[in-house]
């Protein structure tokens, strides 16, 4: 049985998604943990800023719930998350869960690109760690292509808007134009580079980068034309930028209230109204920084209204996304419920070569071994035959996917090979009617 359980911004805040906030170095560990913890057949793990998602098969609804409290008890969550918070669906509704993720609807920012990296990369974190198989193979593939479809044959990703432009729309909504502010990026990855693109284009004065690693903020300063530092340096400056945008993977907070304060002291720049944005999940910036004289402090949970204005272009076009997510959807469900017809067509194929094999064998008997490639072209006649023989009862058999259709397509397999047909290998019409 498919399963998905979850959280995700529309039912839970930021202080109750960071809490199950998993780090990209240990997304491996952590599904593997859930795999032999609660010996699940297969399992995905999907965290991003805006959601907490365990992809899984699982064997009864019942197991559900038992996972659930297993996973509010690894992240210590228990005394403030109950399992009531988190959302679970089955089969067909958690397939098309998860294909509204990747194309783009279930997001902050309808129709953002960031998502899509970040299924594959769950993904492909999972086949690492072999917590993967059949089903969910088949699953995130399909996911995965419904995502490039949706992108590709609608305009949800036109105008790119995200998370960081987002942010600068804040920056403008709080400090007017921003020509002639300066900007500091804490972190280097995919959205503060989204977010640097994006105050380069509004005209920010004078920006800089500051990374755990000097090479990466230099890397992406270069691109900019910005300055670089390392975050040791972070004290130093941080008063100094009248716009302070922050999307690091770190567990704990970037930002210390006290050290912040006590920063003024050192700044170069007039105190005048300074933004942070703290684009984090867990938060970058300790939430007292928003009681500082002159500062406002948005979290990503606050750009939700701002974010609703910037997209609601691409409402239109996310009706053409769920007609893309129906067809997955229906596609997807005929073959997971006709998963039952697999090991008799599987059988029905090899008591075919079997058959043909064993008349090759006698015909073969008959042919002169001087015949020059005999060997050759038996075999590909014997292949022949098969592909011809078993081609279109499989492509049938392939078809019979619904529940009510799938044990008279195994009769008719059974009743193939047994010569014996009962009547429940006839369906209604196929009913001689006496004349």
């Amino acid at each position: 049985m498919l399963c998905v359980i979850g959280l995700n911004y529309k039912n839970s805040s930021i202080e109750e998604r960071e809490k199950f906030s998993v780090q990209k170095p240990d997304t491996g560990f952590t599904v593997r943990y859930f795999y032999e913890r609660l010996g699940l057949k297969e399992c995905v793990l999907l965290s991003t800023c805006n959601r907490f998602e365990l992809y899984c098969a699982i064997g009864s609804k019942s197991r559900a719930k038992q996972a659930t409290a297993v996973i509010i008890d690894y992240f210590k969550a228990d005394a403030e998350t109950r399992d009531e918070k988190f959302y679970i669906f089955f089969d067909e509704a958690a397939a098309r869960r998860l294909f509204s993720v990747t194309a783009g609807l279930d997001s902050m920012v309808i129709g953002e690109s960031q998502i899509l990296s970040q299924v594959k990369f769950a993904y492909s974190s999972a086949c690492e760690v072999k917590t993967t198989g059949y089903l969910l193979n088949k699953l995130f593939h399909q996911a995965i292509k419904i995502g490039k479809s949706a992108r590709s044959e609608t305009a949800i990703s036109e105008n790119a808007a995200s998370v960081s432009g987002a942010a600068v729309a804040a920056a403008k909504k709080e400090l007017g134009e921003i020509c002639k502010l300066s900007a500091l990026l804490i972190g280097s990855g995919e959205t503060a580079e989204l977010a640097l693109e994006c105050l380069i284009k509004a005209g920010v004065k004078k920006s800089a980068v500051i990374s755990r690693t000097l090479e990466h903020a230099e890397a992406l300063a270069v691109k900019y034309g910005a300055k670089a530092y390392e975050l040791t340096s972070l004290y130093k400056l941080v008063r100094d930028y009248d716009i302070i945008i922050s999307s690091t993977d770190s567990p704990h907070y970037i930002i210390n209230y006290d050290r912040f304060v006590a920063a003024a002291g050192s700044a170069t720049r007039s105190l005048s109204a300074q933004l942070i944005i703290d684009l984090a999940v867990p938060r970058d910036i300790d939430p007292r920084v928003a009681g500082v004289n002159k500062v406002k402090l948005y979290n990503i949970d606050d750009l939700g209204a701002i974010i609703d204005i910037t997209v609601a272009g691409r409402k239109t076009e996310a009706l053409k996304v769920e007609k893309i997510i129906e067809a997955g959807a229906r596609d997807f469900t005929d073959w997971y419920e006709g998963r039952g017809v697999k090991p008799f067509i599987e059988k029905f194929r090899s008591n075919i070569e079997n058959i043909v094999a064993c008349e090759i064998k006698k015909f073969a008997k008959k042919i002169p071994d001087t015949v020059k490639n005999k060997e050759k072209s038996l075999n590909a006649l014997k292949q022949a035959i098969i592909n011809r023989v078993c081609d279109k009862p499989i492509s049938k058999a392939q078809f019979c996917s619904r529940q009510s259709k799938i044990q008279s397509c195994i009769s008719n397999f059974e009743c193939f090979f047994s010569g014996e047909c009962r009547p429940e290998c006839f369906v209604e019409s196929d009913v001689p009617v006496k004349k």
